[in-house]
């Protein structure tokens, strides 16, 4: 349990009593690590227009959109310290990109005409000895297909194909059976014509 005394030493060392002793530490010693700089989503495009979620944007893990919104695009915004001039902000859309891209001058990312598909947003941020640290935790994005180009869709005219087959293969066999139901009694009164009177 802290009491209400406190004292800051020459050096910066700040001092706090407690019922146990005192605690001691320098603010100093708290230095800015560039590893936990954050990147926040903190917009969401379709097209033209801005998206309003119930949720928060940059909670969300897995992001779901039709067939007709496969023009998207999202905003940054960056937490923790002012990053150097020296460092750079990276994403890429992992399945669709084949490489990096630098976001933290306008801080934001738009892709057009996207396919059919499950990809992974990533973000990285550079670190002043060359590495990279994760910025922001990946995102799921799934561009739904068209109905005819789901699976549900694939199957349904598979079936009606097969229909078709079955229908069409029907109706030439009756039309073959019927032809030769004709056929029949012209052989059979050609057969049975006399030839002649036999002597």
């Amino acid at each position: 349990k802290f009491t209400n005394s406190a004292l800051m030493s020459h050096s910066g060392d700040i001092y706090f009593g407690s019922d146990n002793g005192f605690i001691r530490f320098n603010p100093m010693d708290f230095s800015s690590d560039e590893s936990s700089t954050n990147v926040i989503i903190s917009s969401m495009h379709i097209g033209d227009q801005e998206v309003h979620t119930e949720s928060n944007l940059d909670l969300m893990e897995n992001i779901t959109l039709d067939h007709d919104q496969n023009s998207f695009g999202f905003g940054f915004s960056m937490l923790g310290s002012s990053l150097p001039s020296t460092h750079t902000v990276q994403c890429r859309l992992d399945g669709y990109d084949s490489e990096w891209k630098d976001i933290l001058r306008d801080r934001s990312v738009f892709y057009y005409n996207v396919p059919a598909g499950q990809y992974r947003l990533d973000i990285r941020v550079s670190t002043k000895d060359g590495g990279w640290v994760e910025g922001h935790r990946p995102v799921t994005i799934t561009v739904n297909p068209t109905f005819w180009n789901s699976t549900l869709g694939i199957v349904l005219i598979l079936l009606a194909i097969g229909l078709f087959t079955f229908l069409m293969t029907m109706f030439v066999q009756r039309l073959t059976l019927k032809k030769k139901e004709k056929e029949e009694p012209i052989r059979f009164i050609m057969v049975s014509e006399p030839t002649g009177n036999l002597e």
